[in-house]
């Protein structure tokens, strides 16, 4: 069984960057946010020492992640949060400023329950692709920008609103571009990944 299916929830970012350049990077931004503190440091990769089944509601916890290259993996970074959002502002900082592509998704078990599925997609340029279900009173089908190659819109004429994006759709896209998370070695590291931790909030 993969290991992504242990978890209830997956907040996951694919990134078309190397981990050390994309740490790098990360470290610039926050020299340049003197009240933000950050630790950085390489271990072997250890996702449930960031969360586990599921990263705690809401926002009043310091954030964490791990960021990794697969193995069998020639390029890219994988980084998982322990932030529900998957961190996306900073995806699109990453992006807008530093023209990181990436694809961010909300994976979960089972999304029914969970009430979510998305995925987001930034190419160098910064053309932005959404798409998502949701459950609020009903369920609610969004998509906002132009739809890409690796898409199947066959999915979003489904007449049942909670299955034109599951978990197993966004999979298969990941896999059309090489991020493949079903095959055990997504989730071992080419030697240590770096972990990250904010030591505090920044002053308001």
């Amino acid at each position: 069984m993969p290991l992504w299916k242990e978890f209830e929830v997956i907040p996951l970012n694919c990134l078309w960057c190397e981990p050390d350049r994309l740490i790098q990077i990360l470290k610039l931004m926050n020299e340049q946010d003197e009240e933000r503190y950050w630790q950085y440091g390489k271990q072997p990769l250890d996702l449930k020492s960031i969360y586990f089944p599921a990263p705690p509601q809401g926002g009043a916890h310091l954030p964490k992640f791990a960021v990794w290259q697969p193995v069998k993996m020639s390029f890219g970074s994988v980084l998982i949060p322990n932030y529900s959002d998957e961190l996306i502002q900073l995806m699109r900082h990453l992006n807008r400023r530093f023209h990181v592509r990436f694809f961010s998704a909300h994976l979960s078990r089972d999304h029914r329950k969970e009430g979510l599925c998305r995925f987001e997609h930034a190419d160098k340029t910064g053309a932005e692709r959404v798409a998502h279900v949701i459950r609020d009173d009903g369920w609610e089908f969004y998509q906002e920008g132009d739809i890409l190659p690796f898409e199947n819109v066959d999915h979003y004429r489904k007449r049942e609103t909670a299955e034109r994006l599951t978990p197993t759709i966004v999979i298969q896209y990941l896999k059309s571009l090489g991020w493949n998370l079903e095959d055990e070695a997504f989730w071992q590291s080419n030697g240590d990944a770096w972990f990250a931790n904010q030591t505090k909030f920044a002053q308001v």
